[in-house]
């Protein structure tokens, strides 16, 4: 199927009178072009496959990531269906739960945030005109959503990301940060600079380029 990747554009609000943006450090890490089954792999800089094929159309959007054959097949390469991500040319695509789509990510850390796609179903009411009758029928309808992630590399811990769920994961990973997003104004606002800051503060071990 065709290749969604999502292109969001953030304007991360960095309040310089009390975030200064010393506190932030852009890493670009380096890592290994190959397949990561799980997001440990990816902490470790260890890919599972470095053999592997990426499928894609005519006008370059990606299909599918094939790896080498596990059984007696004639095929050389075969579709994997379960893994995290994979990256090529050091950049880094999240594997997505839906239509074989794929995001590319660009916030990158000890936590990686990026978008999945979520499909929910809800009943409703179908109205129709039958022979001067309003006739309703129960239908079941399909909604497909973008939502939030973000995923810690080191435990494969993966939630929303919104402000109560980043509050409770820094109560246990980070307890200066906690306690200065906790008693700060304009929470929602500022926790992608939090963010930032959390990752500048747990760096991973891979070789990487500080700007």
């Amino acid at each position: 199927m065709k290749l969604k990747i999502f292109i969001t554009l953030f304007i991360i609000i960095l309040p310089t009178v009390y975030y200064a943006q010393d506190d932030i450090v852009i890493r670009k890490y380096l890592f290994n072009d190959g397949v990561y089954v799980k997001p440990q792999s990816l902490y470790y800089n260890t890919p599972d496959y470095t053999d592997f094929y990426i499928l894609k159309n005519k006008y370059g959007d990606i299909l599918d990531i094939e790896v080498p054959c596990k059984d007696d097949s004639l095929k050389r390469y075969c579709s994997i269906d379960t893994f995290f991500a994979f990256v090529f040319e050091n950049s880094l695509y999240i594997k997505q739960a839906y239509e074989n789509s794929f995001y590319r990510a660009t916030i990158i850390g000890a936590l990686v945030h990026f978008f999945d796609i979520e499909i929910s179903y809800y009943h409703s009411y179908d109205d129709f005109f039958y022979y001067n009758y309003w006739v309703s029928y129960p239908v079941t309808e399909r909604r497909k959503v973008n939502v939030e992630y973000v995923v810690e590399l080191e435990t494969g811990l993966r939630f929303y990301f919104n402000y109560n769920n980043f509050l409770n994961f820094l109560k246990e990973r980070d307890e200066a940060l906690y306690n200065e997003l906790k008693n700060a104004k304009k929470k929602q606002k500022i926790i992608y600079n939090f963010l930032l800051r959390y990752n500048s503060r747990h760096p991973l071990p891979v070789p990487y380029e500080e700007f």
